[in-house]
């Protein structure tokens, strides 16, 4: 899921670039549209299952389907913003799940088992 998000976030930022859109014709827009929405079909289903990533996966397709925005060159740079914030959620989740996974391996650690426990008095 990873990869795919990174794939469609870079595509995305890459196409996003700014005055860049004047001069891409239509057809290598469309494409690069098309690499997109395929990276998102192999993503999605995954992220869409999963407790972690479920939020940020809903969140999103509603960015990217906002039908409020009607040039190519708006919904582009907007589409590029929704996969950069998706991007950071998702690393700031992964960040959060190694860092529980690490603590309950301290806790588990023979190290720890072998430090004598203190009494706590009330």
């Amino acid at each position: 899921m990873e990869f795919c998000c990174n794939i469609a976030s870079t595509r995305a930022t890459k196409e996003g670039a700014g005055k860049q859109w004047f001069l891409t014709p239509l057809s290598v827009l469309k494409a690069a549209q098309d690499k997109l929405i395929a990276a998102r079909q192999v993503a999605m289903p995954t992220a869409m299952a999963s407790r972690a990533f479920g939020h940020i996966t809903t969140a999103l397709l509603r960015d990217l389907y906002d039908g409020r925005v009607l040039d190519t060159r708006t919904r582009a740079d907007r589409q590029a913003q929704a996969y950069r914030t998706s991007k950071t959620r998702m690393y700031d989740v992964m960040e959060q799940l190694q860092q529980t996974q690490d603590t309950r391996r301290m806790r588990r650690s023979p190290v720890w088992s072998r430090l004598p426990m203190a009494e706590v008095s009330k």
